[in-house]
C-alpha cells in the first residue's frame, strides 16, 4: 500500500499565503507570541503536517502577517515573497537566448509553479533585498536592486537563484516585491558613481566621444528598469560602472503622471520605478565636481 506523497507547498486559508509544508508550525503561530491553535483532537496537527493537502484554517490561526515580516519562506500572492537563495551550474544556459546587458546581468531564477502562486509572469519586475538578522530580531533589508523574474524548473518551491553579480552562496534569506506599475522613460541622465575607484586611462575611454559610450548605454539598457536611489550596474570593457538617475534634471516619460504604485512597506522610499525604452537617449555626467 503506497504512502500518499506529500506537496512541499501548501497554502493557508487563513492569509491566502504559501509557505513550505516543513514550516507548518512556525506559520502557525506555535514558536511565536501569535494567536494560540484552537482546540483540535490530538495528533490533529501531526497528521496536517503530513497531509499538504491539508486545510490549516479548518484547526488553527495562522500569524497573518505580510511576506516582508516573515522569518520563514512565504508567498503572498500579487505582492511578493521570502525564500532562501539557491545555487545552480551553468547559469547563463538557463536564461532566455535572447538575454542581453541589463536584462542577462538583472534576472533572478524562480520555480516556475512559485512563479504563478505569486500570480506573476515571466519578465515580471521585482525589488530584491537580502534580509539581515532575521534571527536575532535585528532585522534589516538590504542591498536592494531591482530585478525581472525568469522561470527555471531546476529551481526548488520557494528558492531564487541570484543574478550575475551577487553572492553565489546559497542559503541566504531574501525577499521580492512585485512591482505592480511603472513609467517609460525615452531620454535620462546618468551620474557615474564610482568614478574615484577608475583607473585614469579608462575615464579617457569612457570619455571619449569615438567610442560612443551612449550608444552602448543605449542597447545595454535596453527596457531596463530603475529607481532614484538605486545604482545601475553596466559592465563595459570588463569593469563594473555603477550610475544613478540624475534627478535634478527632468526625466523625459511617455506621460506627465508618475506611477508610484509601491507601498512604503515594501519599498519605503524606491517608490518611482522607471523602464527605459528600447531607443532612449541619455546624458553622462562624468567630473566629480557634477556629483556633489
Amino acid at each position: 500500500m503506497s504512502s500518499k506523497k506529500k506537496k512541499p507547498v501548501i497554502h493557508c486559508s487563513s492569509c491566502g499565503c504559501y509557505y513550505l509544508s516543513k514550516d507548518f508550525e512556525k506559520h502557525a503561530g506555535f514558536e511565536s507570541n501569535a494567536p494560540s491553535p484552537r482546540s483540535a483532537p490530538k495528533g490533529s496537527t501531526q497528521k496536517m503536517r503530513a497531509d499538504g493537502n491539508a486545510n490549516i484554517n479548518n484547526v488553527l490561526k495562522c500569524t497573518k502577517v505580510s511576506f516582508v515580516e516573515s522569518e520563514i519562506p512565504v508567498i503572498e500572492p500579487k505582492e511578493g515573497m521570502v525564500g532562501f537563495s539557491q545555487a545552480v551550474e551553468k547559469r547563463e544556459s538557463l536564461l532566455p537566448a535572447e538575454s542581453l546587458g541589463w536584462i542577462k546581468y538583472q534576472t533572478v531564477l524562480i520555480n516556475p509553479e512559485t512563479l504563478n502562486q505569486l500570480e506573476s509572469l515571466p519578465r515580471s519586475v521585482a525589488l530584491l533585498q537580502q534580509i539581515c538578522g532575521a534571527n536575532d530580531g535585528q532585522r534589516e533589508l538590504v542591498q536592494p536592486q531591482l530585478v525581472l523574474l525568469w522561470p527555471c524548473d531546476q529551481v526548488s518551491p520557494l528558492r531564487i537563484v541570484l543574478p550575475f553579480g551577487s553572492s553565489n552562496q546559497s542559503g541566504n534569506l531574501f525577499s521580492l516585491s512585485l512591482v505592480p506599475s511603472y513609467e517609460t522613460v525615452r531620454s535620462a541622465s546618468l551620474i557615474l558613481l564610482n568614478h574615484a575607484e577608475l583607473a585614469s586611462d579608462l575615464l579617457q575611454l569612457l570619455s571619449n566621444p569615438s567610442l560612443h559610450l551612449t550608444a552602448y548605454l543605449r542597447a545595454y539598457l535596453s527596457n531596463a528598469f530603475a529607481c532614484p536611489g538605486l545604482p545601475i550596474a553596466v559592465y563595459y570593457y570588463g569593469k563594473k560602472l555603477k550610475f544613478a538617475l540624475n534627478e535634478e534634471e527632468k526625466t523625459q516619460t511617455e506621460s506627465e503622471t508618475l506611477v508610484e504604485g509601491m507601498k512604503e512597506l515594501t519599498m519605503k522610499h524606491h517608490k518611482k520605478i522607471y523602464k527605459f525604452a528600447f531607443d532612449a537617449t541619455y546624458n553622462v555626467i562624468w567630473e566629480p565636481d557634477d556629483m556633489r
